[in-house]
């Protein structure tokens, strides 16, 4: 049976196959979009309120942050629990009037009459229109205005007298109109309106302390980033938490983006893991600061290594799909 190296054919094949395995593993842990930082813990709250914190808080250390004797209530514009504020407004200022006016166009007349009327007999050389033309000259006449005039109706009659002569006489029934209503409208030719002062009441923005939505993240004095560095490079988080929770340490007790930038790659480790935060939450002031500060490190990547280059380039691309 052949060998290669000492070791038998199937032997060799099934090496190859695991360092084959190593090889597709280390690549996907390589490339991955989950930044080691990032908690795997379902209890860690999502990061939802950054602009509340002092710089970018590293992922692992979120809850670290939280300070239980100051709690973010949920912001309200409403008058009944934040009460309201008395101002002056004025109204109509610049605004033109509104009037009914001729340029407006007419939408019907104030008066209306139905005249119905027969012609004399009147020999040949006349018609129905000019007997309708005659009757409304009258109309208009007796009514003393101009008027709208729609005729309805026309016929005519005709006879036969001595020798052939023939006499007619017109119907013409038409409806008069006058005293138009224009439109009512709002336009240049009714003038300007005078301004007037209003009294008015706006309702204010406050917290209402009746839905509390998180806690506020800061730093105290005391908190010291020698010490914050020391915990990020050297702890664990879930032992960190389990600290916490025991009342071993103090909550004050964690750090800040900042605090790495002395360690290049932790520190862009740091703004990728708080950028996949921001994704999850939607926060565009967020996605738009870490965008900003990785751009500079993608520009002067001093200090980084190729494996954190190349993540800062994947990530520049997901913030840029999600802005």
């Amino acid at each position: 049976m052949p060998k290669l190296f000492g070791a038998k054919w199937w032997e060799v094949i099934g090496a190859i196959g695991v360092i084959i395995g190593l090889l597709v593993t280390l690549n996907s842990i390589y490339f991955s979009e989950v930044p080691a930082v990032l908690p795997e813990d379902p209890e860690y709250p999502k990061i939802s309120a950054y602009s509340q914190c002092e710089g970018q808080w590293i992922a692992t250390e979120y809850r670290l942050c939280e300070d239980k004797d100051n709690p973010i209530y949920e912001m309200v514009t409403d008058a009944n629990i934040c009460g309201v504020e008395k101002t002056t407004e004025l109204k109509n200022a610049g605004q033109f009037k509104t009037c009914e006016h001729p340029s407006h166009g007419i939408v019907g007349y104030k008066k209306t009459k139905i005249f119905e009327v027969w012609s004399g007999w009147r020999k040949g050389g006349y018609d129905q229109r000019s007997w309708c033309n005659e009757l409304q000259s009258r109309a208009a006449k007796s009514i003393g205005q101009p008027i709208e005039w729609e005729v309805i109706e026309t016929k005519e009659q005709r006879k036969e007298e001595f020798l052939r002569r023939f006499f007619y006489k017109y119907y013409c029934k038409a409806e008069a109109q006058w005293e138009p209503i224009y439109r009512t409208a709002q336009s240049k030719a009714c003038g300007i309106e005078q301004p007037v002062a209003v009294n008015i009441e706006i309702a204010k923005t406050c917290q209402n302390p009746d839905v509390q939505v998180e806690y506020k993240r800061t730093r105290r004095k005391e908190c010291n980033p020698t010490v914050s560095r020391k915990f990020y490079e050297n702890g664990d988080a879930s032992k960190l938490i389990e600290q916490i929770d025991k009342g071993e340490i103090s909550w004050h007790k964690c750090a800040t983006c900042e605090d790495l930038i002395e360690n290049p790659n932790q520190y862009t480790e740091c703004l990728i893991a708080s950028a996949y935060y921001y994704m999850e939450s939607s926060n565009i002031d967020g996605m738009k600061t870490i965008k900003s500060k990785l751009v500079a490190r993608k520009s002067n990547p001093k200090g980084l290594n190729k494996k954190t280059e190349k993540r800062v380039k994947h990530q520049l691309t997901h913030l840029k799909e999600a802005l």
